[in-house]
């Protein structure tokens, strides 16, 4: 994926670079704040013709040209929801999913460290970038209007098509209805499966990637916030559901790890339309062994994230998240988290061959004396101690 590297530190001490805006860097300003006004206010340009945004007027390859540097100097959010957008206003979905997925993966990664800092708990610039994915004119429209496939009998099918094949959207002047059945049969066709694979693919990929910004953001530790991405979560569900209600077998399908780059053809035009929702895909899952601190906690976020959507009130919910909170973090304080009434009592044995006991207690005095522990060899074995049921007293 094109991002990849991106996702990597830039350095140890300064991961993420720094916020060129508000340093007034030079070329970063330049580009910014034209790229800016490149991006449409309206995607329907005349509601009586149904004239719509002319996506030849934006040259992404140029506007990559510019990001690319520019993120190798700071990782910053603003620049990918800049690419996500010029991407499906030239109608290709599939690098839209790769940035944002990129976002998501950044977030992740770099929570504390990623462009726009939130200060002192205040995250209002990095809220505002996040929404900026659920614009309708410069992102749901352009997505709706985007060519799903090219089939070689019906040419570019766009999810507006469907809309207005189906009765869901009014047609525009400029717009001829097609037959349902022939679009469905497209996407059915053998010819087509590779296409409509890779499109499935990046669609459930994009539509958890902003399920895990949701949820990242409303856990966040100092200034969690809650992102309104409702919008284009909703299209991309249904987007989703519909390929998977016309390939079944897309179903079951877990989104694949890396989305192939290329030129997506070019498509046609659109309005913010609000369907009942089609079948809705099912969730995508985690694939591959966890073999790092980051991939455990990006399976554990993914799994939080299917029970906040689906099982709200499990109390699995609670667990998991909870145990994604403590990767990383010193033992002293996960018992604290996990035994609040009698951590100050616990007492690490570590096996009877060997005699030796630390409290906890003992064990937080000199993590705070030693400040950073350089990592230890884990001992062959350990066991927790809880003191005693109350009224008896704990043996010495």
């Amino acid at each position: 994926m094109r991002f990849d590297r991106f996702l990597e530190p830039i350095s140890a001490d300064d991961p993420c670079g720094p916020d060129l805006l508000l340093d007034d860097d030079d070329g970063y300003i330049e580009y910014y704040f034209e790229a800016i006004d490149r991006v449409p206010m309206r995607y329907i340009l005349n509601s009586d013709t149904g004239e719509t945004f002319d996506r030849r007027s934006i040259d992404w390859k140029a506007e990559w040209a510019q990001i690319e540097p520019l993120l190798e100097r700071s990782r910053d959010i603003r620049l990918l929801v800049l690419d996500a957008k010029f991407q499906i206003l030239c109608g290709r979905i599939i690098p839209f999913t790769e940035a944002v997925s990129a976002i998501a993966a950044l977030l992740e990664a770099q929570w504390q460290a990623v462009i726009p800092l939130i200060e002192e708990g205040d995250p209002t610039e990095r809220k505002n970038q996040l929404e900026l994915l659920d614009d309708r004119s410069s992102v749901v429209m352009p997505l709706q209007h985007a060519p799903l496939i090219r089939d070689r009998r019906l040419d570019q099918i766009t999810y507006r098509d469907y809309l207005v094949a189906s009765g869901q959207a009014e047609p525009r002047a400029n717009e001829t209805p097609r037959d349902a059945s022939a679009l469905t049969a497209a996407l059915q066709s053998a010819e087509n499966a590779e296409q409509v694979d890779a499109l499935h693919a990046a669609l459930s990929g994009a539509r958890q990637a902003v399920e895990q910004i949701g949820l990242m953001c409303r856990s966040a530790d100092g200034g969690p916030f809650a992102p309104q991405l409702d919008t284009l979560t909703e299209v991309l569900e249904q987007m989703t559901g519909f390929l998977a209600a016309a390939r079944p077998d897309l179903s079951d399908a877990a989104p694949a790890e890396d989305s192939a780059e290329g030129d997506a053809p070019d498509g046609a035009p659109d309005s913010p339309d609000t369907p009942a929702a089609a079948m809705p895909a099912a969730p995508s899952r985690p694939v591959g062994a966890v073999s790092s601190q980051t991939g455990a906690k990006a399976a554990l976020l993914a799994v939080e994230t299917y029970y906040a959507h689906h099982e709200p009130s499990s109390p699995a919910l609670l667990l998991i998240r909870q145990a994604r909170l403590l990767i990383g973090r010193p033992l002293t304080e996960a018992i604290d988290t996990l035994l609040p009434d009698v951590s100050e009592h616990a007492r690490i044995d570590f096996g009877t061959e060997t005699g030796f006991r630390m409290s906890v207690h003992k064990m937080r005095m000199l993590a705070d004396e030693a400040g950073d522990i350089p990592p230890q060899t884990t001992p062959r074995r350990t066991v927790l101690t809880l003191p005693p049921p109350r009224g008896r007293r704990p043996e010495r």
